[in-house]
């Protein structure tokens, strides 16, 4: 096998009939001195661990490494696992069922050896129903300098199969922090963005693909991760200015309010409507998805 001089790592749980799809989206690279580091996450006995060690046995290339985890940790432990056995000078993270397109890691590599002062890259990325793009994401140079607002407002799209990373300076912030269910890229990158220069190439590198929901969070969970994030960095936010600290938490608010609606938590959405103080902004940007919700309940009271 050639140099290794990015490590891709695809954690997986639950969702093998997929991971076919990503790993090719891998090998078809213009860029080929790469290792794949796939960690599978499933319990030992479980039928996904079945299925996934069958479809990595189909795949007859030493690029390919599989890890097996001796019991289900979670996508942080996973990620982890793969930085640790990574030999690769840069880190590429992709999620089971999304793709890379074919001169991601080649354009990546490229901006970041012509960007010594860079420490990592992220690009822009397609998001995919059913085989059917209906969005790309927004982010464009004029606006980059902000991703720490975002990033603390949990609002980024700075998604982690388009993060292209120094291996070294993830060692350095201690990697992912595993006591996180959810959020963990974005905690992540809060902690990477504090120490580290992340730089933006304006180009959708990857299709994002939404048609899965089985690893959703039931509203007790989202919202103990979500106050999680906030009690961690909420000495840190209240440092900022007094502007971006009403933006913020406007957005964190607003986030578990809507989730609580779309979970039929009512008390609890109007508890987080209340903290959240929504702007007319805020409202609008979101107003279609509230649309779809109502419906959706509306529909499922007719059938009562």
């Amino acid at each position: 096998m050639k140099e290794v001089i990015i490590s891709i790592i695809i954690p997986t749980f639950g969702r093998a009939q997929n991971l076919s799809r990503a790993i090719n989206s891998i090998l078809k690279q213009t860029f080929k001195e790469y290792e794949i580091i796939v960690v599978d996450d499933n319990e030992p006995d479980s039928i996904h661990r079945t299925e996934t060690a069958k479809i990595i046995n189909t795949f007859d290339n030493e690029k390919i490494i599989y890890i097996q985890h001796e019991m289900n940790k979670n996508g942080a432990a996973a990620r982890n696992t793969g930085i640790q056995n990574a030999k690769g000078e840069y880190i590429a993270f992709l999620d089971d069922d999304d793709e890379f397109e074919e001169d991601k890691l080649n354009v990546q590599y490229q901006f970041i050896k012509n960007n010594p002062s860079c420490d990592g890259v992220y690009s822009r990325s397609s998001v995919y129903k059913n085989g059917i793009k209906y969005y790309e994401t927004k982010y464009s140079e004029s606006n980059v300098d902000k991703i720490h607002i975002d990033l603390l407002s949990l609002k980024s799209e700075c998604y982690t199969p388009t993060l292209f990373l120094k291996r070294k300076s993830l060692i350095e912030i201690g990697g992912f922090d595993e006591s996180f269910q959810r959020n963990q890229d974005i905690e992540m990158l809060v902690r990477f963005t504090k120490r580290y220069n992340l730089c933006f190439v304006d180009l959708s590198l990857v299709k994002v693909h939404t048609d899965d929901n089985s690893n959703q969070l039931s509203f007790e969970k989202y919202e103990f991760t979500r106050n999680k994030f906030i009690n961690k960095y909420s000495s840190y936010i209240d440092c900022l200015s007094e502007n971006n600290i009403k933006i913020i938490y406007r957005e964190l608010y607003f986030d578990l309010a809507y989730y609580a609606f779309k979970r039929k938590h009512f008390s609890k959405f109007l508890y987080y409507l209340f903290k959240s103080k929504p702007n007319i902004e805020i409202v609008r940007n979101n107003i279609n998805k509230i649309k779809k919700i109502c419906k959706k309940l509306f529909i499922e009271r007719l059938k009562y």
